[in-house]
C-alpha cells in the first residue's frame, strides 16, 4: 500500500476517535447541565408554587371546594378528633377534639377557634390567619378520627347500626362493602335525612352504581 495512503487512512481513524470523543464529552455535559438546571428549576418552581399557594388559597379554597363533587370532600364536624402541627414552627403537633358547638381550644390561635364547617385546607389557613406569634405560619390538619359524619344501616345485615364515613358522600358500593348481608337481602332502601325522601332498589339494579350516601342517610337492606 502506498505510504501516503496509509497515512492518510490513519488520520481518519484518528479524527472519527477525536469525533467521537467530543461528541461524547459534549453529551455529557449536556445531560449533566439539564440535570442541574431541572434541579434548580424545580426546586425554584417548588418554593414558587408554595408560596403562590399560601397567598392565593384563602380567596380560592372554598371556590374550589364548591367546584368538587361531595364525595371528593370533608367538612369537619363536632366531635371529629384532629392533629393540627405546624410545619414551619418548633412545636409538637396537638391532638384535639372538635367540640360539640363545632370549636377547638387551641391557644395560639385563640381560645375558641371554630373548625366545623370548613374543610381541612380551609381550617389549615384560617388557622394560619389567626395565629399571630409567627410571620407566614404553615399549618397542617389532618382528621384521626372522622366521627361528625355518620349513616344508619338497619335490616338483613349482620351488625345493624350507625357507621362513619370519611367524605361528606359516598358510593353506594362502599357502603355495601362494609356489611356483612343476610343470603335472603335482595333490595335495599335509602332514606334521605335531608327531605325524608325514600328511594328502593334491587341489589343488582345498575342504577345504584349512581347513587350516593349523604351524612345522616339510612340504608336498609331487606
Amino acid at each position: 500500500m502506498c505510504p501516503f495512503r496509509l497515512l492518510k487512512e490513519r488520520m481518519n481513524v484518528r479524527a472519527k476517535i477525536v469525533k467521537r470523543i467530543a461528541i461524547t464529552l459534549a453529551t455529557t455535559v449536556f445531560l449533566t447541565s439539564a440535570v442541574f438546571s431541572q434541579a434548580i428549576t424545580s426546586n425554584f418552581e417548588s418554593n414558587f408554587g408554595r408560596e403562590m399557594h399560601a397567598a392565593n388559597v384563602p380567596k380560592t379554597v372554598e371556590a374550589n371546594s364548591k367546584s368538587l363533587h361531595p364525595s371528593m370532600l370533608y367538612h369537619i364536624g363536632p366531635f371529629d378528633q384532629v392533629k393540627i402541627s405546624l410545619l414551619n414552627a418548633n412545636f409538637a403537633p396537638r391532638v384535639l377534639r372538635v367540640n360539640g358547638e363545632g370549636c377547638i381550644n387551641y391557644p395560639l390561635a385563640g381560645e375558641k377557634v371554630c373548625l366545623a364547617g370548613l374543610t381541612p385546607p380551609a381550617a389549615e389557613h384560617s388557622l394560619s390567619a389567626a395565629i399571630k406569634l409567627f410571620d407566614n405560619t404553615v399549618v397542617k390538619i389532618e382528621i384521626l378520627e372522622y366521627a361528625s359524619h355518620v349513616i344508619n344501616i338497619t335490616g338483613s345485615v349482620a351488625q345493624p347500626g350507625e357507621q362513619q364515613i370519611t367524605r361528606d358522600a359516598v358510593p353506594f358500593f362502599v357502603v355495601r362493602a362494609g356489611v356483612l348481608l343476610d343470603p335472603q337481602a335482595t333490595s335495599v332502601r335509602v332514606i334521605r335525612n335531608a327531605s325524608q325522601v325514600t328511594a328502593e332498589f334491587r341489589l343488582s339494579d345498575p342504577a345504584l352504581s349512581e347513587i350516593y350516601i349523604y351524612p345522616g342517610d339510612t340504608v336498609e337492606f331487606y
